[in-house]
């Protein structure tokens, strides 16, 4: 078959594939979003399409502020979002999302080369490229067309239409793709079909968290959970997250192949309440900045009758939480330190701090390897 030239021409070719998209662009490639618009047809592929440029904007779109706003991680949670999105209007053809966070040629002094990373997201797969610009003597339109090309490319691929890249990249620019088809269980965890995967496990400790990654703070609370308790303790990550972006297909592979030697199940159970109505009667791991924020009405409306309803909830389904402490702003806190609902109180075995201190954190981890 022959390859489609990137041109305005096969813009007609997207419109008239089978699938529909949402697209949320950041830093560069907008005007991808323009060239499909001004193709007649739009109204058969693009469902919406979003422009978070402001870092608070970003943050509200992906539901919790990233770490760096131009990253490959990003633009996957860009995608994912859009998807979810797409998910919610139940058509009948498939849906996709499209993320592309980039950091063009500008006037002003900035860390780093100029970039850009693209995703596309759909309920059996995670797709991006990245590339890296030789920036020698190209201009900031320059490198916004050749992101704005590589956008429609990528979507046209996804499509199933063959394409040409432009002769505008150069050997000189770096390209790297990557891709991960979903395991079938995952994709019933998105598409709502299952809450827990793998399904039919019904562990009795569970330590939920990101564990990205997991420490020897992690390592030594799940040995002393063990020890105490003599139970096997399982790891529990939540495709979505509150105050977090979403986790993609890439990312739930990444935490597989890190985590190999332990125990692990993903959910789609961003808060304990719901946590605890798939796994009633199991005693959560949790340190104690996890617990301020259970406690906290801020998660539930700003409203402390919802607090409470929701804690009652908690302990009417038997579970339980082994708190451990942690250093904060006001030293190391255990859970001693706190004023929490007795409600919850009641639900809490403290852990001293003689049985346990280990300072590090994963985002400090993350912090350090990024400098």
């Amino acid at each position: 078959m022959d390859k489609t030239p990137l041109d305005k021409h096969f813009i007609q070719q997207i419109h008239d594939a089978d699938g529909k998209i949402i697209l949320a662009i950041t830093g560069g490639g907008a005007s991808s979003v323009t060239k499909l618009l001004a193709v007649p047809g739009a109204s058969s592929t693009v469902l919406s399409a979003f422009i978070p440029y402001h870092d608070e904007e970003l943050a509200t779109y992906l539901g919790g502020k990233p770490e760096t706003a131009c990253s490959s991680r990003t633009a996957r949670a860009m995608a994912m979002v859009a998807w979810q999105r797409a998910q919610q209007l139940e058509l009948e053809v498939p849906v996709f999302g499209v993320g592309c966070t980039a950091a063009l040629a500008t006037n002003r002094d900035r860390r780093g080369a100029d970039r850009c990373f693209i995703a596309i997201q759909s309920v059996e797969l995670t797709a991006e490229i990245a590339v890296i610009f030789d920036k020698s003597g190209r201009s900031r339109e320059e490198e916004e067309h050749l992101c704005s090309t590589l956008i429609l490319g990528f979507i046209a691929e996804i499509l199933g239409i063959e394409v040409e890249y432009p002769a505008e990249l150069r050997d000189t620019d770096t390209i790297t793709r990557n891709k991960k088809i979903a395991e079938p269980a995952w994709q019933d965890i998105y598409s709502g079909l299952a809450s827990v995967a793998p399904s039919g496990i019904i562990p009795e400790l569970i330590f939920p968290g990101a564990f990205n990654p997991m420490h020897q703070g992690h390592r030594q609370m799940v040995e002393y959970a063990q020890k105490q308790l003599a139970k096997p303790v399982t790891l529990e990550i939540s495709v979505t997250n509150v105050e977090k972006p979403p986790l993609d297909f890439i990312e739930l592979q990444s935490r597989c192949e890190a985590l190999q030697d332990c125990p692990m199940v993903f959910s789609n159970a961003p808060t304990f309440v719901e946590k605890c109505r798939l796994f009633s009667g199991a005693i959560f791991l949790v340190g104690i900045d996890t617990l301020v924020r259970i406690a906290a009405p801020k998660y539930y409306g700003l409203s402390e009758e919802k607090r409470d309803q929701a804690l009652q909830e908690i302990s009417s389904l038997g579970n339980q939480f082994l708190v451990f402490g942690r250093q904060t702003a006001k030293g190391f806190e255990t859970l001693d330190d706190q004023d929490i609902p007795r409600v919850l109180a009641e639900l809490c075995i403290g852990v001293n701090e003689d049985d346990f201190r280990e300072d590090i954190s994963s985002t400090d981890i993350r912090a350090g390897e990024s400098d």
